[in-house]
């Protein structure tokens, strides 16, 4: 074969390659991009098929609670933490775990209602960062969404608490983000004369979002020392 021509062979083949190489990488992208869209999905399946199983137990356990006593509205740090008392009251711990802030607006308004708590305290927003960040204007909505049939009650407000991450793109992603979430909640609890306990200098964790027993007992003890506080 005379050189040009292999030459022209050789082009054409290096760019029917590069073409199927275009090709193979499209594919792959627009797989992982339904990858992380079923992920993603079945993820918020399995969380709402668990706040609703989670919220039949709690709404038994409502029927045999106290009046006047303690709320405690949160997440998988709430469910999994021992809070047998809280503000001098005996405590009623409706953490889900997995939830947003708006998987608990109705189970809080519910709650309130039939428990008739002397004080309420919402810890969440740690699932509003982690499940591909709640946009900020959403979380404030929400968290306003929640609090709006608990007007006049005695309510203290928890910030997000930090999150450990190896990477330190994700990490100083996740941070500002937090960062956002303690600002809305702040500015929230003001506007509701609400107490806010900000968040702690230390929080071990086990996995980088659940605290170690020590963890959790500096959570709840920001969480009792706000009980003192009055607005």
């Amino acid at each position: 074969m005379a050189p040009v021509p292999v030459l022209r062979y050789a082009l054409r083949m290096k760019l029917r390659h590069s073409a199927a190489m275009i090709v193979i990488a499209l594919l792959c992208l627009a797989a992982g991009a339904a990858c992380e869209h079923w992920r993603d999905h079945r993820a918020a399946s399995e969380t709402a098929f668990y706040v609703s199983r989670k919220w039949v137990s709690l709404d038994q356990q409502a029927d045999k609670a106290p009046r006047g006593i303690a709320l405690l509205i949160g997440d998988s740090i709430t469910e999994n933490a021992w809070v047998p008392t809280l503000c001098g009251y005996p405590a009623f711990n409706a953490g889900i775990s997995g939830a947003r802030v708006w998987n608990m607006i109705g189970p809080a308004k519910d709650l309130a209602m039939r428990i008739d708590p002397a004080v309420i305290v919402v810890a969440l927003g740690t699932n509003d960062v982690r499940r591909r960040e709640t946009p900020v204007a959403r979380f404030a909505r929400d968290y306003e969404a929640l609090l709006a049939p608990l007007a006049g009650r005695r309510l203290i407000l928890v910030a997000v608490p930090p999150i450990h991450l190896r990477d330190a793109v994700s990490q100083n992603s996740v941070s500002r983000a937090i960062a956002r979430e303690n600002a809305a909640i702040a500015r929230i609890a003001d506007a509701h004369r609400a107490l806010f306990v900000a968040p702690p200098a230390a929080f071990p964790t086990v996995d980088g979002v659940h605290p170690t027993p020590a963890g959790s007992e500096t959570w709840k003890a920001a969480i009792q020392t706000a009980c003192t506080g009055r607005r």
